[in-house]
């Protein structure tokens, strides 16, 4: 069995990290993300470092690794986004100390909402946040399929969390 080295292994890190990093960033678009699977891709060579070592080409190896590392994780992402997110989970209104339903201020948080995203997006978020459809029934009414309405709340989802991401940096500054 071969032992391991860790100047080899850094040595192997550096030499290949960033043509790792570039190819699965030029996949995902997401740099968190695709650090994580380059991390995923060493953590296997080191727990397989004799395999590793081994190999008659240790870059392609890595590479096979970081490919597989890539469609997974893609795969686990797109199953979670698939799943029907419950609003109260994904939405945070702001603390007011007191304890109450966290969609009882709906309308108030819909006409915060409506001053950064379409009148549509609102529509959409109004049907799930305060009148209680189901993507499945809201992309029966609208005549899309229920895949599509989750796929919009998602990117709505995700727009409100920048939005709120970037008022707290500001405030923050302030």
């Amino acid at each position: 069995m071969i032992e391991r080295d860790d100047s080899i292994f850094c040595g192997i890190f550096k030499k290949y990290y960033y043509i790792l990093f570039t190819y699965a960033y030029s996949i995902t678009g997401d740099r968190e993300l695709t650090e994580e699977i380059v991390q995923d891709t060493f953590l296997v060579a080191w727990n397989k470092y004799a395999d590793f070592l081994l190999s008659p080409n240790p870059g392609g190896w890595l590479m096979n690794v970081t490919k597989l590392n890539i469609k997974n994780t893609l795969r686990k992402k797109r199953s979670f986004l698939n799943q029907e997110l419950p609003l109260d989970d994904v939405i945070c209104l702001p603390d007011t100390g007191q304890q109450s339903d966290p969609l009882a201020n709906g309308e108030e948080l819909l006409e915060i909402i409506s001053r950064y995203v379409s009148q549509s997006e609102v529509s959409l978020l109004k049907k799930t946040l305060i009148e209680g459809y189901t993507c499945a029934e809201i992309a029966n009414e609208l005549g899309m399929k229920a895949n599509t309405c989750q796929k919009k709340l998602q990117r709505l989802l995700k727009k409100i969390q920048k939005i709120r991401e970037i008022q707290e940096y500001f405030e923050g500054k302030i």
